[in-house]
Protein backbone atom coordinates (compact mmCIF):
# COMPACT_ATOMS: atom_id res chain seq x y z
CA UNK A 1 0.00 0.00 0.00
CA UNK A 2 2.91 2.47 0.23
CA UNK A 3 1.59 5.83 0.67
CA UNK A 4 -1.90 5.38 -0.73
CA UNK A 5 -4.69 3.85 0.73
CA UNK A 6 -6.99 3.68 -1.95
CA UNK A 7 -4.40 0.66 -2.91
CA UNK A 8 -5.04 -1.06 0.30
CA UNK A 9 -6.74 -4.51 0.42
CA UNK A 10 -9.64 -2.65 2.91
CA UNK A 11 -10.14 -0.01 -0.09
CA UNK A 12 -10.13 -2.87 -2.44
CA UNK A 13 -12.36 -5.21 -1.53
CA UNK A 14 -14.75 -2.60 -0.64
CA UNK A 15 -15.08 -1.99 -4.43
CA UNK A 16 -16.68 -5.74 -5.50
CA UNK A 17 -19.03 -4.82 -2.66
CA UNK A 18 -20.52 -1.36 -3.61
CA UNK A 19 -20.41 -2.10 -7.32
CA UNK A 20 -22.08 -4.98 -9.58
CA UNK A 21 -19.48 -7.49 -9.86
CA UNK A 22 -20.15 -7.63 -13.65
CA UNK A 23 -18.96 -4.21 -13.87
CA UNK A 24 -15.44 -4.67 -12.43
CA UNK A 25 -12.33 -5.55 -14.28
CA UNK A 26 -9.00 -6.16 -12.11
CA UNK A 27 -5.56 -5.61 -13.65
CA UNK A 28 -3.19 -7.07 -11.76
CA UNK A 29 -3.84 -4.98 -8.45
CA UNK A 30 -5.49 -2.34 -10.01
CA UNK A 31 -9.82 -2.54 -9.64
CA UNK A 32 -11.48 -0.78 -12.99
CA UNK A 33 -15.50 0.31 -12.84
CA UNK A 34 -17.06 -0.34 -16.54
CA UNK A 35 -19.76 1.76 -17.46
CA UNK A 36 -20.84 1.21 -21.12
CA UNK A 37 -17.42 1.54 -22.73
CA UNK A 38 -15.78 3.91 -20.12
CA UNK A 39 -13.58 1.89 -17.24
CA UNK A 40 -12.94 3.92 -14.40
CA UNK A 41 -9.99 3.30 -12.36
CA UNK A 42 -11.21 3.05 -8.35
CA UNK A 43 -7.39 4.39 -7.16
CA UNK A 44 -5.89 7.55 -7.20
CA UNK A 45 -3.73 10.15 -6.46
CA UNK A 46 0.04 8.46 -7.41
CA UNK A 47 0.50 4.75 -7.75
CA UNK A 48 2.54 2.30 -10.25
CA UNK A 49 1.41 1.03 -13.19
CA UNK A 50 3.77 -1.91 -14.73
CA UNK A 51 4.02 -2.76 -18.11
CA UNK A 52 1.50 -5.94 -17.67
CA UNK A 53 -1.37 -3.48 -16.53
CA UNK A 54 -0.15 -1.33 -19.33
CA UNK A 55 -0.55 -4.05 -22.20
CA UNK A 56 -3.97 -5.15 -20.66
CA UNK A 57 -5.02 -1.51 -20.76
CA UNK A 58 -3.88 -1.06 -24.43
CA UNK A 59 -5.93 -4.19 -25.26
CA UNK A 60 -9.20 -2.57 -23.94
CA UNK A 61 -8.73 0.50 -25.71
CA UNK A 62 -7.97 -1.28 -29.08
CA UNK A 63 -11.64 -2.82 -28.99
CA UNK A 64 -12.88 0.86 -28.89
CA UNK A 65 -13.21 1.41 -24.74
CA UNK A 66 -12.14 4.46 -22.84
CA UNK A 67 -9.99 4.13 -19.94
CA UNK A 68 -10.74 6.96 -17.42
CA UNK A 69 -8.44 7.89 -14.58
CA UNK A 70 -9.47 10.83 -11.71
CA UNK A 71 -7.93 12.77 -9.00
CA UNK A 72 -4.41 11.84 -10.39
CA UNK A 73 -1.73 13.84 -9.14
CA UNK A 74 0.74 15.63 -11.30
CA UNK A 75 3.84 13.43 -10.70
CA UNK A 76 5.20 9.81 -11.61
CA UNK A 77 2.07 7.85 -12.55
CA UNK A 78 0.49 10.94 -15.04
CA UNK A 79 3.95 11.35 -16.39
CA UNK A 80 4.05 7.44 -17.43
CA UNK A 81 0.29 7.54 -19.00
CA UNK A 82 1.57 10.30 -20.89
CA UNK A 83 4.61 8.59 -22.18
CA UNK A 84 2.31 5.41 -22.52
CA UNK A 85 -0.40 7.35 -24.60
CA UNK A 86 1.97 9.17 -26.90
CA UNK A 87 4.16 6.19 -27.68
CA UNK A 88 1.31 4.07 -29.01
CA UNK A 89 -0.59 6.26 -30.48
CA UNK A 90 -3.86 6.94 -28.56
CA UNK A 91 -5.33 9.98 -27.28
CA UNK A 92 -5.55 11.55 -23.69
CA UNK A 93 -7.74 14.05 -23.00
CA UNK A 94 -7.69 16.42 -20.36
CA UNK A 95 -11.30 16.51 -18.61
CA UNK A 96 -10.48 18.59 -15.70
CA UNK A 97 -7.30 19.96 -14.39
CA UNK A 98 -7.05 22.37 -10.45
CA UNK A 99 -4.78 23.06 -7.97
CA UNK A 100 -5.88 20.66 -4.73
CA UNK A 101 -5.43 22.88 -1.63
CA UNK A 102 -3.31 21.40 1.17
CA UNK A 103 -2.26 22.26 4.67
CA UNK A 104 1.36 21.24 5.94
CA UNK A 105 1.98 23.83 9.42
CA UNK A 106 3.65 23.60 12.36
CA UNK A 107 1.15 25.88 14.94
CA UNK A 108 -2.71 24.75 13.75
CA UNK A 109 -3.71 26.90 16.40
CA UNK A 110 -1.71 30.07 15.79
CA UNK A 111 -2.53 29.57 11.78
CA UNK A 112 -6.30 29.58 12.42
CA UNK A 113 -6.34 32.96 14.90
CA UNK A 114 -4.08 34.56 12.28
CA UNK A 115 -5.26 33.43 9.77
CA UNK A 116 -5.04 36.19 6.20
CA UNK A 117 -8.73 35.53 6.12
CA UNK A 118 -11.26 36.85 8.01
CA UNK A 119 -13.82 34.23 7.33
CA UNK A 120 -11.64 31.77 9.06
CA UNK A 121 -10.66 33.73 12.24
CA UNK A 122 -13.91 34.64 12.81
CA UNK A 123 -15.58 31.23 11.87
CA UNK A 124 -12.56 29.77 14.71
CA UNK A 125 -12.89 31.98 16.84
CA UNK A 126 -16.89 31.09 16.87
CA UNK A 127 -15.72 27.03 16.96
CA UNK A 128 -14.08 28.62 20.44
CA UNK A 129 -16.49 30.29 21.86
CA UNK A 130 -19.65 27.95 21.27
CA UNK A 131 -17.60 24.52 22.33
CA UNK A 132 -19.77 24.09 24.99
CA UNK A 133 -23.03 23.99 22.81
CA UNK A 134 -21.75 21.29 21.03
CA UNK A 135 -20.59 17.86 21.84
CA UNK A 136 -17.62 16.55 19.54
CA UNK A 137 -17.25 12.90 19.29
CA UNK A 138 -13.88 11.04 17.68
CA UNK A 139 -14.21 7.38 16.40
CA UNK A 140 -12.70 4.67 18.44
CA UNK A 141 -12.95 0.88 17.63
CA UNK A 142 -16.09 0.51 19.69
CA UNK A 143 -18.04 3.46 18.72
CA UNK A 144 -17.08 4.07 14.83
CA UNK A 145 -20.39 1.89 14.00
CA UNK A 146 -22.35 4.13 15.93
CA UNK A 147 -20.72 7.25 14.28
CA UNK A 148 -21.17 6.43 10.79
CA UNK A 149 -24.79 5.40 11.16
CA UNK A 150 -24.90 9.35 12.55
CA UNK A 151 -23.15 10.36 9.58
CA UNK A 152 -25.52 8.72 7.39
CA UNK A 153 -28.34 10.45 9.06
CA UNK A 154 -26.25 13.65 8.55
CA UNK A 155 -25.81 13.16 4.80
CA UNK A 156 -29.37 11.83 4.45
CA UNK A 157 -30.59 15.32 6.09
CA UNK A 158 -28.38 18.07 3.77
CA UNK A 159 -28.93 19.83 1.09
CA UNK A 160 -26.91 16.87 -0.98
CA UNK A 161 -29.86 14.62 -0.74
CA UNK A 162 -32.38 16.73 -2.06
CA UNK A 163 -29.46 17.14 -5.28
CA UNK A 164 -29.32 13.11 -5.21
CA UNK A 165 -25.24 13.40 -4.44
CA UNK A 166 -25.83 12.27 -0.65
CA UNK A 167 -23.10 8.57 -0.47
CA UNK A 168 -26.28 6.14 -0.87
CA UNK A 169 -27.35 7.79 -4.28
CA UNK A 170 -23.29 8.14 -5.87
CA UNK A 171 -23.16 4.38 -6.57
CA UNK A 172 -23.16 3.27 -2.40
CA UNK A 173 -20.20 5.44 -1.91
CA UNK A 174 -20.54 5.23 1.79
CA UNK A 175 -19.91 1.34 1.34
CA UNK A 176 -15.78 2.47 -0.12
CA UNK A 177 -15.21 3.61 3.11
CA UNK A 178 -16.38 1.54 5.87
CA UNK A 179 -14.33 -1.13 5.49
CA UNK A 180 -11.15 1.20 6.04
CA UNK A 181 -12.91 3.31 8.78
CA UNK A 182 -13.73 -0.29 10.95
CA UNK A 183 -9.93 -2.34 10.10
CA UNK A 184 -7.93 0.78 10.15
CA UNK A 185 -8.31 2.53 13.50
CA UNK A 186 -4.64 3.74 13.37
CA UNK A 187 -5.01 5.31 9.78
CA UNK A 188 -8.55 6.44 9.54
CA UNK A 189 -10.54 9.06 11.79
CA UNK A 190 -13.83 9.94 12.02
CA UNK A 191 -15.29 13.25 14.02
CA UNK A 192 -19.23 14.01 14.37
CA UNK A 193 -20.66 16.71 16.04
CA UNK A 194 -23.77 16.74 17.85
CA UNK A 195 -26.30 18.92 19.33
CA UNK A 196 -28.70 17.85 22.03
CA UNK A 197 -27.61 14.80 21.24
CA UNK A 198 -28.51 15.00 17.23
CA UNK A 199 -25.86 14.78 14.73
CA UNK A 200 -25.12 18.15 12.94
CA UNK A 201 -22.01 17.42 10.80
CA UNK A 202 -19.18 15.18 10.45
CA UNK A 203 -15.59 15.11 8.85
CA UNK A 204 -13.66 11.48 7.77
CA UNK A 205 -9.99 11.33 7.46
CA UNK A 206 -7.70 8.91 6.04
CA UNK A 207 -3.78 7.99 5.89
CA UNK A 208 -2.06 5.38 4.29
CA UNK A 209 0.18 4.91 7.73
CA UNK A 210 1.23 7.14 10.61
CA UNK A 211 4.54 8.86 8.11
CA UNK A 212 2.28 9.58 5.70
CA UNK A 213 -0.77 12.71 5.42
CA UNK A 214 -4.00 12.89 6.05
CA UNK A 215 -6.62 13.20 3.25
CA UNK A 216 -9.65 14.88 3.87
CA UNK A 217 -12.23 11.62 2.86
CA UNK A 218 -15.47 13.75 3.44
CA UNK A 219 -16.81 16.44 5.04
CA UNK A 220 -20.29 17.74 5.36
CA UNK A 221 -23.68 18.95 7.68
CA UNK A 222 -27.07 18.62 7.82
CA UNK A 223 -29.38 21.05 7.12
CA UNK A 224 -29.56 22.88 10.46
CA UNK A 225 -26.26 22.01 10.88
CA UNK A 226 -25.14 23.91 8.20
CA UNK A 227 -27.54 26.96 9.55
CA UNK A 228 -25.01 27.18 12.74
CA UNK A 229 -21.68 26.92 10.54
CA UNK A 230 -21.28 23.36 12.45
CA UNK A 231 -19.73 21.72 9.18
CA UNK A 232 -16.07 24.27 9.81
CA UNK A 233 -16.48 23.61 13.38
CA UNK A 234 -16.25 20.03 13.18
CA UNK A 235 -13.16 20.07 10.56
CA UNK A 236 -11.54 22.69 12.99
CA UNK A 237 -12.36 20.19 15.99
CA UNK A 238 -11.27 17.24 14.05
CA UNK A 239 -7.55 18.83 12.59
CA UNK A 240 -6.83 20.16 16.44
CA UNK A 241 -7.21 16.86 17.78
CA UNK A 242 -5.78 14.84 15.37
CA UNK A 243 -2.54 17.61 14.92
CA UNK A 244 0.42 16.20 16.66
CA UNK A 245 2.27 18.92 19.19
CA UNK A 246 0.13 21.20 16.90
CA UNK A 247 1.69 19.95 13.67
CA UNK A 248 -0.42 18.87 10.58
CA UNK A 249 0.16 17.63 7.23
CA UNK A 250 -3.60 17.29 5.69
CA UNK A 251 -4.33 16.71 1.36
CA UNK A 252 -8.03 18.60 1.54
CA UNK A 253 -8.46 16.25 -1.91
CA UNK A 254 -11.39 17.85 -3.36
CA UNK A 255 -12.00 20.51 -6.04
CA UNK A 256 -12.79 24.14 -6.09
CA UNK A 257 -13.65 24.28 -2.45
CA UNK A 258 -14.20 28.13 -1.20
CA UNK A 259 -13.36 26.73 2.74
CA UNK A 260 -10.74 24.79 1.58
CA UNK A 261 -9.02 27.08 -0.22
CA UNK A 262 -9.20 29.48 2.60
CA UNK A 263 -7.52 26.82 4.88
CA UNK A 264 -4.43 25.64 2.29
CA UNK A 265 -1.06 27.35 2.79
CA UNK A 266 0.09 25.05 -0.32
CA UNK A 267 -1.35 22.87 -3.24
CA UNK A 268 -1.25 20.15 -5.79
CA UNK A 269 -1.62 19.72 -8.97
CA UNK A 270 -4.33 16.94 -9.93
CA UNK A 271 -6.37 15.98 -12.85
CA UNK A 272 -9.11 13.45 -14.31
CA UNK A 273 -7.98 12.44 -17.62
CA UNK A 274 -9.12 9.72 -20.41
CA UNK A 275 -6.97 7.31 -22.77
CA UNK A 276 -8.40 6.31 -26.06
CA UNK A 277 -8.04 5.24 -29.11
CA UNK A 278 -6.93 7.90 -32.41
CA UNK A 279 -10.42 7.68 -34.50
Amino acid sequence: MKNNFTLSNDWSKAISIRYDIGSIVKIDDLYFVKKNNILECQHYFDFNLNSNILKELENIIKKGNIIKFKYIDDGKCLNKIKSWAKKRKMILNIIDEWEAPCLNISDIDKYFENNKTNQIKRNFKKYKSTLNNYKYVLSNISNVLDLWNDVLFIDYNSWKKDNNCDMKSLSREDLQYIFYLMNEPNNSSLNVCYKNNIPYSYSLLFRANSKSKWYAVKWGASKEGRIGYTGIFCLFDHLLKISKDKNINIDFWGRRSRAYDYLKNSEIHRLHIEVKKEV
